[in-house]
């Protein structure tokens, strides 16, 4: 593997160009804190880290490379130019289930609980509301499901929709804590553990990741953005990775030169945040952002009429928004938007990415063999 030390302070690591900031974090050897904006090149400076750390590894040790969504993963995946067939790369909840509750959990809560769980998340006949239901229902039905999130629920007689526990997360805390065997085989395995867009960890998984880092003291990567959290509804907390860039055995890095939007673009973001506010360039060109009120009745015609309709757009938005003229969702905007004069599609979630089960990742590839002309038969097998 190439990796070349420029006399600038810059670094190539395998086909990966590297400015010198991120050549200082793929360098340092403790755990790592790197706050990242969007357009930074945060996944491109993990996935180089990763070869780096990798290619200086002259131990048994692998790594386990965590983030939100099987998209990311395989982001990951196609990127990373060495061989990582025996290090995990994968979700956070499949890295929960299967390095810890699989395997341990009847270390802790006995030989009845030796079963290939599955996991069922959107399954509301068995949501439950206490962590002794949640075992309960894994040992009955050899099914890890969640906990109950429902407004005024009927079955419960309260309104659970405050609770934003995560179970698996809670799980794996308790079990990693209680087996002596699960603390070993995780120190023996990993060296390091690198989690990407950690702002949308909830608490249960942020109290997981820390007592692997704290407690069994493996190397910690992690990279996030408090700014993008998009995970809110469902527990995240932004804020606990701004305590991980302040924690004293975090060395904390900043990502700040952007790589995919005008200087414009990134002052106007820059601007919204005090702690990114220093970051703001003067520029002559202000003309790249265009604000329109959304409470217009004419919001569509505005919009229709900055485009020149000779190259591609897109709106992003969320899909039940009834806070302007009643009924309103993307579904909506998007007819509304074709009928000012130039047409937009609703493009709605894939039925597939909500699939929660063990098999979905069969799903996924038998999608990809269909559609990507890249994709062969052995990249599926």
């Amino acid at each position: 593997m190439r990796i070349i030390q420029m006399d600038n302070g810059e670094m190539v690591v395998g086909e990966i160009s590297l400015s010198k900031q991120q050549t200082s974090i793929v360098q340092y050897d403790g755990n790592i804190a790197v706050s990242a904006s969007a357009g930074t090149g945060k996944t491109r400076t993990m996935v180089a880290k990763i070869i780096y750390d990798l290619e200086r590894n002259k131990t048994h040790k692998v790594i386990a490379a965590i983030t939100f969504t099987i998209k990311a993963t395989q982001e990951i995946r196609d990127r990373l130019v060495v061989d990582t067939s025996q290090n995990f790369i994968g979700t956070n909840n499949i890295f929960a289930i299967e390095e810890v509750i699989k395997p341990f959990m009847k270390d802790v809560y006995g030989e009845e609980y030796d079963i290939d769980f599955d996991t069922d998340y959107t399954n509301k006949d068995h949501y439950f509301d206490t962590f002794d239901q949640g075992l309960d229902l894994m040992r009955n039905n050899g099914t890890i499901y969640s906990y109950c999130t429902r407004k005024n629920c009927k079955v419960h007689n309260k309104n659970c929709s405050a609770n934003n526990r995560n179970f698996v997360f809670e799980l794996a805390l308790d079990i990693t804590k209680k087996s002596k065997a699960c603390k070993l085989f995780l120190i023996s395995k990993y060296f390091c553990i690198y989690i990407d867009e950690y702002q949308d960890c909830d608490s249960e998984m942020h109290d997981f990741f820390m007592f692997l880092s704290k407690n069994l003291e493996i190397r910690t990567f992690v990279v996030g953005d408090d700014k993008q959290s998009i995970y809110r509804w469902r527990g995240a907390r932004p804020e606990q990775f701004v305590g991980v860039t302040t924690n004293p055995s975090f060395q904390h890095f900043v990502l700040t030169e952007n790589h995919r939007s005008s200087l414009g673009i990134q002052n106007y973001s820059n601007l919204l945040f005090s702690n990114t506010s220093g970051l703001y360039k003067q520029t002559e060109n202000i003309g790249d952002i265009v604000v329109i009120k959304r409470d217009v009745e004419d919001w569509a015609s505005i919009v229709v009429s900055l485009l020149d309709g000779t190259s591609s757009a897109a709106i992003l938005r969320n899909y039940k928004d009834t806070s302007y003229f009643g009924k309103s969702n993307a579904r909506d905007d998007a007819e509304i938007l074709s009928k000012c004069g130039i047409e937009f599609v609703y493009i709605p979630e894939a039925p597939i990415e909500q699939i929660t089960t063990s098999t979905a990742w069969l799903y996924m590839a038998v999608a990809r063999y269909i559609m990507f002309d890249e994709f062969s038969v052995y990249d599926f097998i």
